[in-house]
């Protein structure tokens, strides 16, 4: 009998609590710990080389998963396929890390891919930087909102420097004092943005995928190091399909009691990648020259083809090429099938 140890670790920034069991699922014992680089490396040796450690995707879990990666196997779970934990009645942390290690034990949970190194330090970035670009998006359209209350039609310039022309046409006081706060804290977050992109293009300088990725139609730098930093390696995935959904554009198939269940995009993909894979679409179908894809595309729409079934098969024939090319390390041509 195998006498590996699995640890379900429900992590907290201030305590964490850890159930160590056997792959029997016989509990050896509980171990609640203060939550430091110290006590988590003191976890995984006192229970060997070959010990595996299950934690719940979270704020902390990037952090836990570098330090503990030198001293064992470490697993990061996905928490919505956690149910037995998340949806229970009875929760607390000496319950959910029992829990954790018996479906892990199971085979009930699904990995998390998680970079290290520089490759994690380029996600936090990328992340960031989406993060910023969000808030800026945010902010505009409540600087637009304040004019648009008080029945001013506004244009691009309420956001540059036509501001100052705007502002002046608001009469009240309260109104002027929330737009200027708004239309400086846009600005602000505009110079922040400049020098994380600043950042995003020394440290992938030289890099080859990024040169791969930026030649494919519709995929500017933005697009090629978010694909870099998210996916980080295309051979996670065994074929496009698993890429598709990854990206937000798989369907979904289930049956019970022998009947299929009706297909439809699944629900459980990574939002960034399908928020630049729909740009890069739009772009090849509304700005883009000529290409396979907008040849592709114009030939749906004139066999009919719904826009949306045109542009999900638009954004899956992008993927597929995402992943050969990235994969095989080529650069896109047009004669590329």
């Amino acid at each position: 009998m195998s006498n590996k140890k699995i640890i379900g670790l429900d992590l907290h920034s201030g305590r964490s609590v850890a159930c160590i069991m056997t792959t029997g699922k016989k509990i050896i014992k509980r171990v609640e710990l203060e939550t430091n680089e110290k006590n988590l490396i003191e976890l995984a040796k006192s229970n060997g080389k070959d010990c595996e450690i299950i934690f719940e995707e979270g704020t902390l879990a990037g952090w836990a998963y570098q330090i503990l990666l030198p001293y064992c196997k470490v697993v990061v779970v996905d928490p919505k396929e956690n149910k037995w934990i998340f949806k229970a009645d009875r929760k607390n942390d000496r319950i959910d890390s029992q829990k954790l290690a018996e479906l892990y034990i199971g085979g009930f949970t699904k990995e998390i891919f998680h970079p290290v190194g520089e490759m994690r330090e380029l996600r936090d970035m990328i992340l960031f930087y989406n993060k910023i670009t969000q808030n800026i998006v945010r902010f505009k359209n409540q600087l637009k909102a304040i004019f648009r209350s008080k029945g001013i039609a506004t244009t691009v310039g309420v956001y540059e420097k036509k501001y100052k022309d705007f502002e002046n046409k608001l009469t009240h006081q309260s109104s002027k004092i929330q737009a200027n706060i708004i239309y400086t804290t846009i600005q602000r977050l505009e110079r922040e943005k400049a020098k994380i992109l600043k950042k995003l293009k020394e440290m992938t300088k030289n890099n080859a995928t990024i040169k791969v990725l930026d030649k494919i139609p519709g995929i500017g730098f933005i697009s090629a190091i978010s694909y870099l930093g998210i996916v980080v390696t295309p051979f996670r995935f065994e074929n496009k399909r698993k890429f598709w959904a990854y990206s937000g554009f798989g369907i979904t198939e289930s049956d019970s009691n022998g009947r299929s269940k009706p297909q439809h995009l699944s629900n459980n993909y990574n939002r960034i990648l399908k928020n630049i894979t729909n740009q890069a679409v739009n772009t090849i179908v509304n700005r883009s020259s000529k290409n396979k894809f907008k040849k592709k595309y114009v030939e749906l729409i004139k066999n009919n083809i719904r826009l949306s079934s045109a542009k999900l098969t638009i954004a899956r024939k992008l993927l597929s090429t995402i992943l050969a090319l990235w994969k095989s390390g080529e650069y896109y041509s047009e004669a590329y099938k």
